[in-house]
């Protein structure tokens, strides 16, 4: 059998498997390991945990006058189940957003979803609350992969798989998303999801249309295929 590109050794270019995204799962793991470096390190020399958290973390009613909290909270998480958890859910949505994007646009995305959830979970949560971790900002890399692909789909055709297979995901985020307690009863910030959520499907449909304008098609060749890495 011959390939598309002339060479009987090569299977057909439609049924090639993509690159393995090297560069951004690594860009991605070395942010998980600062995760779990800091919470090492608190663990190790601060035992009494909150003093340093309420160092960092956002605090209702006083992130106001220190509005940098809304940046270092995004690094800060409790415990190692709970950087585990935002660090997975991260490599889901940042090697796809990384790899169509660029790492300068993706982390747009992150931090501008990181501060979108922080401001509405501070504006939902009583005076004194401490508020830590990156969930709203993975929230927001949820809702610009959907925008993301949505724009994508413009110029591909979408097959019965495909939208099953997205439907499945939105159908395993958004639960935990709205969910307000964890498995061990501690509560959940559901403010800063959906703030991160909305902030990043805002910031990734800036991009989108900045990278592919409405009227025009990604690709001068029309025999050239987009590159799709949402869908494989």
């Amino acid at each position: 059998m011959r390939g598309d590109n002339g060479d009987s050794r090569l299977p057909p270019e439609r049924d090639r498997l993509p690159p393995f995204p090297r560069g951004p799962v690594l860009a991605v793991l070395a942010l998980i390991l600062l995760h779990f470096a800091l919470v090492i390190w608190r663990i190790e020399h601060f035992p009494d945990w909150e003093w340093l958290l309420r160092d960092g973390g956002l605090l209702a009613g006083s992130t106001a006058q220190q509005p940098w909290r809304l940046v270092t909270s995004l690094f800060l998480h409790v415990d190692f189940r709970h950087a585990l958890w935002n660090g997975v859910s991260t490599l889901v949505f940042a090697v796809p957003l990384i790899t169509y994007l660029g790492q300068f646009r993706a982390a747009l995305i992150y931090f501008g979803a990181g501060i979108g959830g922080g401001i509405a979970a501070l504006s939902a949560a009583p005076a004194g609350t401490l508020i830590v971790g990156s969930s709203g900002a993975v929230a927001g890399l949820f809702g610009a992969w959907v925008v993301v692909r949505l724009r994508s789909a413009r110029y591909a055709e979408i097959t019965w798989r495909v939208r099953m297979r997205a439907a499945g995901i939105g159908l395993l985020v958004l639960p935990a998303l709205l969910n307000p307690v964890t498995p061990a009863g501690q509560p959940i910030s559901v403010s800063s999801h959906l703030g991160g959520l909305f902030s990043g499907m805002l910031v990734g449909a800036v991009i989108s249309r900045g990278l592919l304008p409405r009227d025009e098609r990604p690709f001068d060749d029309e025999d050239e295929e987009e590159p799709d890495f949402f869908t494989r």
